[in-house]
Formats: structure tokens, sequence, C-alpha cells
């Protein structure tokens, strides 16, 4: 099945790469695949994925993809998914200092890339 998506790793004004550091954290090939996997579905299937349990809107264009209790937030724009922020989750709600780092992340991206 052909992508119809694109997958951007956030990157800051250092290079770092937060979502993949994140993923590669630990060595743990386990926890790699179970998310390199849900970010190959969002690329497959974009705004459809709401529709599976891995996919939850959070707030304005920021979304949460759900494996287990790893979130990774994302900004969409277009046809283009921004990878901004990741986390294990610790309780029942997404913390709101990772909503808003992902939202400044998002602004961030969208600037730096003359996206508005």
């Amino acid at each position: 099945m052909p992508s119809n998506y694109y997958v951007v790793f956030y990157q800051d004004a250092d290079g770092r790469m937060p979502v993949q550091e994140y993923i590669i954290e630990g060595n743990d090939k386990k926890k790699e695949a179970l998310l390199i996997a849900v970010i190959q579905r969002l690329e497959v299937l974009g705004p459809d994925l709401r529709a599976t349990n891995m996919d939850k809107h959070i707030d304005g264009p920021i979304g949460e993809l759900r494996k287990g209790r790893h979130r990774i937030l994302y900004g969409r724009d277009g046809d283009e998914y921004i990878l901004l922020n990741a986390f294990l989750k610790r309780t029942q709600k997404t913390p709101p200092e990772q909503i808003e780092l992902a939202k400044k992340r998002f602004t961030e991206h969208l600037i730096k890339h003359k996206k508005r």
C-alpha cells in the first residue's frame, strides 16, 4: 500500500530529534518496533488512523499516537505529520506540559519551514 502522507521528525535548533531519541533510547528493540509500526500506520492511513485506538485528537492541530503506555504527540500540516515529542504515560490524562511543549514545537516547525 503506497504512502499518502509524510512523517517528519521535529528537529530543534541544535539538530536534536526528541522523538527519534525517545524511540531508540535504552536500546529496547521491542519498543522501537512498536513505535515504528504505529508511525508507519500513520504514514499510510493519515487521518483514518483516528478510527483506531492508536490515535487520539488532543487539541487544535495536535494529536497523540498511542501504543501501550508510549505516546507520541504530533502536529498535522496538510499531508505532513510532524512528530513533536514522546513520553511514557504515567497518568490517566496527557500531562498539560507535554501538550504545551508539542504546541510550541509545532509553531517553531511551521515558522522554520515558513508554513502557516
